[in-house]
């Protein structure tokens, strides 16, 4: 029987990990707590926006959280898809309403 990762997994993973709650970090995404938790039970599919303000709060690379979701995939394809969403990953985004600014961000990048 073959490992199978899930988003929901990943989810419960790195939130047990760093030791945030869930309420914390749909917060910080910006979701309900109840949408938080039927992102970790798989029976939500996250959006682009949820998935690029995740990045950011983790200061994770999006590629080093999706990879592992697709482990049958080769290393070739691999670096394909990395050097795809890696084109794809630069975005513009408000930051905290009350400056009402904007500020280019690589959510891959390491501060």
């Amino acid at each position: 029987m073959s490992d199978t990762t899930t988003f929901g997994a990943m989810l419960i993973r790195l939130r047990l990990h760093s030791g945030y709650t869930q309420k914390e970090i749909a917060a910080s995404t910006g979701i309900s707590r109840s949408s938080y938790c039927h992102l970790e039970a798989d029976y939500r599919k996250p959006t682009m926006e949820f998935f690029i303000k995740l990045c950011i709060f983790y200061k994770q690379n999006p590629v080093k959280l999706l990879l592992p979701l697709f482990p049958e995939e080769s290393m070739d394809s691999q670096k394909h898809y990395l050097q795809y969403l890696n084109s794809l990953c630069e975005i513009r985004y408000k930051s905290d309403t009350k400056r009402n600014r904007k500020r280019n961000v690589k959510c891959w990048s390491k501060k």
